[in-house]
This record gives structure tokens, C-alpha cells and sequence, in this order.
């Protein structure tokens, strides 16, 4: 079977108009003589709209002088064949912006330069991948750098809770010392409960529910709230009288 140069033609023309990639054949100058749809599609506009437009303003502005100097390597032959990644297209009308990675070839003729071709594959989803695995990374090394500050806080927090014990000993109740201390030391304990949750959250322990009593739990906020808010904002609370509760709660020891 012979294939006649009309077939081979529109097999090219069908790979160029096809093809996952955006295609554009440049003059030496870096205008666009010819693209494929996909690539008109990438930049939201027809391709007769692209014919004659520089090359590289269909990048966003802070890479138009990349994509530039990335061209001219090939119009002076220092390179045949030149790649780069992380470009951003122009944003659309909806503003949303592509990233891309452009793979440009100088296509010659008797040994002259009569042209180049760019390839530009869509890394969009690669690249949000890519943003969102660094972010993965920042916050596991957060939860280790937590942890590691939690553990020195827990060991300040028990030397203060052993010397608020041993003054409380020593003062008797219903004395102005005595109250500061009570306060002190209740402070103290929330202080703790929150470095607890902090080495929870950084070694992915698994947590265990407790009983808790809720109005036990607001009215322990209450001192710290207070101070936060300022003189002008006052905080009322109300709470039941009695409410119920489960089987499984009643007789179980609550903070």
C-alpha cells in the first residue's frame, strides 16, 4: 500500500490539531504563524485571534522576559532544543491563570533557521499538587516543632504546679494568698490540658474522650475571657439548674 503525500499531510495536520499539547509554529521574530486549537483553548481566545501576536505575551507579564530570553537561545543557535517549567499563561477573562511548561525546537531548513516550534503542556494540576505537598511538608514540620516546644512547656508547667502545691499547703483558705494560688494553680491546670493537646496533635496520637461537665467548662473560660475583652464588653451567664445526663456520664469523675 502507498501512502501519497496528501495522506501523510493529513496525518500531520490531525496530530498538530489533536494533540494534547498547545502547538505554535514562530517566525524567527517569535510571532505565532500558525497554532493548533488547544493552545487557543489554554489562552481563552480563537486562533485567528493568536495569528501575528508575539509569542510571549500569551504568558503572564512576570514571564514574558523569561519566555523571551528563552527563545532567543535558539534564533542565535546556541540551543536546537530548549525547555522551561513553571510559566503561567495570561489569565483569562475569569482570571484564572494556567501553569505551563514550554518545550521549544528551531526548525531549519539547508542549515538556515527558518522558524521555531513550542510545544506548552498544561502542569496546572501538577503544579497545585505540588503547592499542596509543600504545604503537607510545612505542617508536619510545624506539628514536630510544636511538640518539641510543647514538651518544654509541660516541663515548666509541672515545676510551677509542684511550688503552687506546696504554697497552697502552707496558706490557709479563705486568705488573700490563698485565692491568688487557687487561681494560679487553675490557670496552671488549663495551661497543661492545652500542651497535652499540642503533643496529641503532633505525634497523631489518637484521642480519648472524657465526661465533661459544660457549665464546669465556661465558667473555667470566664476568668481568662474577661481580661481579653476589655471593660466595655461584659459576659452574663445562665445555666440550668439541673440537666440530664447519660447513663454513662453520671457517677463518672468530671473536671
Amino acid at each position: 500500500m502507498t501512502i501519497s503525500d496528501g495522506d501523510i499531510a493529513d496525518v500531520f495536520d490531525a496530530l498538530f490539531e489533536e494533540s494534547p499539547f498547545g502547538i505554535a509554529r514562530l517566525d524567527s521574530g517569535g510571532g505565532i504563524i500558525q497554532c493548533n486549537a488547544t493552545l487557543a483553548q489554554m489562552l481563552g481566545l480563537p486562533v485567528s485571534a493568536l495569528k501575528g501576536r508575539a509569542f510571549a505575551d500569551a504568558f503572564a507579564a512576570e514571564d514574558r522576559d523569561d519566555v523571551r530570553a528563552h527563545l532567543a537561545k535558539l534564533v542565535m543557535r546556541t540551543a536546537r532544543r530548549n525547555s522551561i517549567e513553571n510559566l503561567r499563561l495570561a489569565a483569562k477573562d475569569n482570571g484564572a491563570e494556567r501553569a505551563v511548561q514550554l518545550f521549544t525546537t528551531a526548525i531549519e531548513r539547508d542549515g538556515e533557521l527558518c522558524g521555531l516550534l513550542a510545544h506548552v503542556l498544561d502542569t496546572t494540576e501538577r503544579y497545585h499538587l505540588e503547592i499542596a505537598s509543600a504545604h503537607a511538608q510545612k505542617l508536619q514540620a510545624l506539628g514536630q516543632m510544636a511538640g518539641s516546644i510543647a514538651h518544654d512547656f509541660n516541663n515548666l508547667i509541672t515545676a510551677m504546679l509542684g511550688s503552687c502545691e506546696l504554697l497552697l499547703n502552707e496558706t490557709r483558705p479563705g486568705s488573700s494568698g490563698y485565692d491568688d494560688l487557687s487561681h494560679i494553680r487553675a490557670t496552671a491546670l488549663r495551661a497543661r490540658d492545652l500542651v497535652r493537646q499540642l503533643l496529641t496533635f503532633a505525634r497523631k496520637q489518637p484521642l480519648r474522650p472524657i465526661p465533661l461537665r459544660l457549665d464546669r467548662a465556661i465558667e473555667d473560660l470566664l476568668p481568662m475571657l474577661r481580661p481579653l475583652l476589655g471593660a466595655g464588653i461584659g459576659i452574663d451567664t445562665f445555666h440550668a439548674p439541673s440537666y440530664p445526663s447519660p447513663a454513662w456520664i453520671q457517677g463518672a469523675s468530671t473536671r
